[in-house]
C-alpha cells in the first residue's frame, strides 16, 4: 500500500512530458512494472493526464486532446469464438437378419447402431479486453482510446456530434 502511494505521488509530481521516464525509474527501483496495472496507479495516470490536457497523435496524423470534459465510459472488446458441438442423437436398431419377421426372439436379434456423429456449431463470445482510457474530443469531433503508458491511440468512432445528441431538439435547431 505504501509502495502504491509513493508511486501515485511520483506520477502526479511529474514533470510535463516527462512521465515515460518517471514509470521506467519506477519500474527500476521495485524491480518491475507489475504496478502499472494497479486501479490506483490507473486512476493517477488519468489524473495525470486530464490535468496536464495531454494531446495525443492519432494513427491518421491528426492530435486528440485528453480532457476530463471528454472522459467516456471504458470499451469491452469480445471476441468470436465458434464450437464445435456433437448433436445427441437416439441409436436405431438394425436387425441381424435380413427377415426379422420371425415371431420368436426378433427383438433379441437386433443390435443398436450409433448414427454417424454429426455437429453444429455454436458462437460464443469471449472478453478480450477492456479500454480504459477513452474520451471524446469535440473539435475533431471523434472519440478515441489509448494505452496509458505507451501513448499509443486508436480512433473508435469519427463524426461524432456528442454535443447534439444531448442537447434538446429544440436547442439543436438554434444551432
Amino acid at each position: 500500500m505504501a509502495t502504491i502511494k509513493v508511486c501515485k505521488y511520483f506520477i502526479k509530481s511529474s514533470p510535463v512530458g516527462e512521465l515515460k521516464e518517471v514509470l521506467e525509474d519506477i519500474g527500476k527501483v521495485l524491480g518491475n512494472h507489475d504496478f502499472q496495472s494497479a486501479p490506483e496507479i490507473k486512476e493517477a495516470l488519468r489524473d495525470y493526464y486530464e490535468t496536464h490536457k495531454m494531446i495525443l497523435s492519432l494513427p491518421s496524423g491528426e492530435t486528440a486532446l485528453v480532457s476530463a470534459h471528454g472522459r467516456q465510459e471504458p470499451i469491452v472488446r469480445y471476441s468470436q469464438v465458434t464450437h464445435q458441438v456433437p448433436v445427441q442423437q437416439q441409436p436405431k436398431k438394425a436387425s441381424l437378419f435380413e427377415g426379422d419377421d420371425d415371431e420368436y426372439g426378433a427383438e433379441q436379434q437386433q443390435e443398436e447402431v450409433q448414427p454417424e456423429q454429426q455437429y453444429e456449431e455454436q458462437v460464443s463470445y469471449q472478453q478480450e479486453g477492456v479500454e480504459e482510457f477513452v474520451y471524446y474530443d469535440p473539435v475533431k469531433k471523434i472519440k478515441f482510446s489509448f494505452d496509458p503508458i505507451t501513448l499509443k491511440a486508436q480512433v473508435e468512432q469519427e463524426n461524432v456530434d456528442w454535443e447534439s445528441s444531448t442537447l434538446a431538439t429544440d436547442v439543436v435547431q438554434l444551432r
